[in-house]
């Protein structure tokens, strides 16, 4: 199965102050393989001096296994490989020999849409998720 993104071509800007700095997402691609494994690209324009600056091409790929653990209604992806690139140049490069866990317990998934919410921050401790963000694919 291949998905990518529904809505890209959108530009995100920092509004901290003394932050400079936009980006626009152009593609986001996440692969299920029938072997059990999985690839998820994000292609991004990054501009550091503000929305008419010049922009850097930021790609990211991680790949690793994919499983559905069907008694906990979950989604787990285990990570082993990551790379960042700035402009076609390899920045960064991991290994995770023991893998990185990713464990999505909220998503929903048709015959032609998957959507995973991740759960990032729970500010107070509470147990209580504050924060979290939503991707939205269509299959190919």
């Amino acid at each position: 199965m291949n998905w990518r993104v529904v809505e890209i071509d959108e530009q995100y800007c920092e509004d901290a102050p003394n932050e400079n700095c936009c980006y626009t997402i152009t593609e986001l691609t996440l692969e299920f393989k029938l072997d059990g494994t999985f690839v998820s690209s994000l292609t991004e324009l990054d501009k550091q001096q503000g929305p008419e600056g010049p922009a850097d091409t930021i790609v990211e790929i991680e790949s690793g296994n994919w499983s559905y653990v069907t008694s906990t209604n979950t989604l787990v992806l285990v990570a082993h490989s990551y790379e960042y690139l700035e402009n076609g140049v390899i920045v960064e490069q991991n290994t995770y020999p023991n893998g990185e866990i990713i464990s999505i317990e909220r998503f929903t998934v048709t015959n032609t849409e998957l959507t995973l919410i991740f759960d990032e921050e729970d500010n107070n401790g509470d147990g209580i998720v504050e924060e979290s963000y939503t991707e939205y694919y269509v299959k190919d």
